[in-house]
């Protein structure tokens, strides 16, 4: 399947969203993250855009991670949740929720 062109999502509920928001293309790397995502995780914008997904994630939350985004890609974008943690710049991790 083709890589879509990354786009900046400039979008007024993207940028000035209290909830953090991160972007992935259709093999896992990061392409555009907000404000909030910034500030939660601790790491640059461009930090964050060199990243592919698998990452950030707390160690223990990759594998099953990683399946249901296998999932949501090989259904055609059938809807997915998943709760997982994520791993700040300073090692930390913070509980996240995604529905996708």
């Amino acid at each position: 399947m083709p890589e879509t062109p990354k786009r900046k999502l400039s979008m007024p509920f993207f940028s000035h969203a209290k909830l953090a928001i991160i972007v992935l293309n259709l093999k896992g790397h990061v392409i555009d993250c907000n404000t909030s995502a910034i500030n939660l995780l601790g790491y640059t914008k461009r930090e964050l855009l060199a990243n592919h997904s698998s990452k950030l994630l707390h160690p223990d939350d990759v594998m099953g991670a990683s399946k249901i985004f296998a999932r949501f890609i090989n259904n055609s974008g059938k809807r997915s949740f998943i709760e997982y943690r994520l791993r700040k710049k300073e090692r930390r991790s913070v509980r996240c929720f995604s529905q996708f």
